[in-house]
């Protein structure tokens, strides 16, 4: 399943034009994205949570403000790992990594608003082009010069979808997490020192993967781990199966969106390895279903899960 390129064509492009179209002919969005996007205006996040929670997750983390400290970086943490308590592991641990490596990041707190994604990839521009301003507005008022994610789909969307806004001129560096962590691995600024003795197959995601180009960047640290044995899916980086989760299908007909994910874990099991790992909050989620309900012995892990073991 290729949402990007076909040759020349690009149907993702054309599938989210579509269904600008369709909103603003009062045909859609789909029910179960109508809450979603009301979410997203009432409460800056497409789960209906308050605000206030937004934090919550940091809040036995030694992390800093980033608009009282100094920091090296913006880490814009997302509303899928903030608010669903069962992916909060991916961006604590991600903290838990940046203190040990002596990366001085810092949050915006319950202050931090969605980025965008969910209404772009739905096809609601005039959501996602006020979500964008006040995005940009606050990352100038903080002088934001570098941002850092987790989520795949953030980074996607802060990297690329951001600056083809009409009039916004994108003067910040986005860099994804795996992009920061195998540099550092390179130069010998990050030494695994505990071996991880399991055969992991690593899962693109869509957003980090075909969208962005950042495939050898996770593999690079993979590799690097102690006792880890990288093995491959048939289908891998620019023709890697998606998880079933992209442009709200897992919302709106979950049951395909199974499907799909079921298809990519026998895919992980058919190579023998003990662990699936990937770095997209909605990858995990879609992937951990059918390891959950068929109580799969396959296990799942973020990669930096996977980095904390050997650090």
């Amino acid at each position: 399943m290729n949402c990007l390129r076909l040759n020349e064509k690009e149907p993702l492009k054309a599938a989210e034009a579509l269904k600008a179209y369709l909103i603003e002919k009062g045909v859609a969005p789909l029910p179960a994205h109508k809450e979603l996007l009301k979410s997203i205006k009432n409460y800056d996040n497409p789960w209906l949570q308050p605000r206030s929670k937004r934090r919550d997750w940091a809040k036995d983390l030694d992390l800093k403000d980033f608009r009282a400290e100094e920091c090296d970086y913006l880490f814009f943490v997302g509303c899928t790992p903030a608010f669903d308590l069962n992916l909060q592991h991916e961006i604590q641990n991600a903290v838990r990594v940046f203190n040990q490596c002596g990366i001085k990041v810092g949050i915006f707190g319950q202050d931090e608003i969605c980025c965008g994604s969910p209404a772009i990839r739905l096809g609601d521009r005039e959501t996602f082009f006020g979500l964008v301003k006040r995005n940009l507005e606050a990352f100038t008022k903080a002088g934001v010069k570098k941002i850092i994610t987790h989520c795949a789909g953030c980074h996607h969307v802060l990297k690329y979808d951001y600056p083809e806004v009409p009039g916004v001129e994108m003067e910040i560096e986005v860099l994804h997490i795996t992009q920061l962590l195998a540099q550092l691995v390179k130069e010998g600024k990050i030494t695994f020192t505990k071996e991880v003795p399991m055969t992991v197959t690593w899962h693109d995601p869509c957003h980090i993967g075909r969208h962005c180009g950042i495939y050898e960047e996770p593999r690079d640290i993979l590799r690097a781990i102690p006792g880890l044995r990288l093995v491959e899916m048939e289908r891998i980086k620019d023709q890697a199966w998606c998880c079933g989760g992209g442009g709200g299908v897992r919302l709106a007909y979950p049951e395909h969106a199974f499907a799909i994910s079921q298809e990519r874990v026998d895919e992980a099991k058919s190579t023998g390895a003990e662990a699936l790992a990937t770095c997209c909050p909605y990858c995990e989620q879609s992937l951990r279903d059918p390891i959950d309900r068929n109580q799969e012995k396959i296990k799942l892990y973020d990669l930096m899960d996977l980095i904390l073991m050997a650090l």
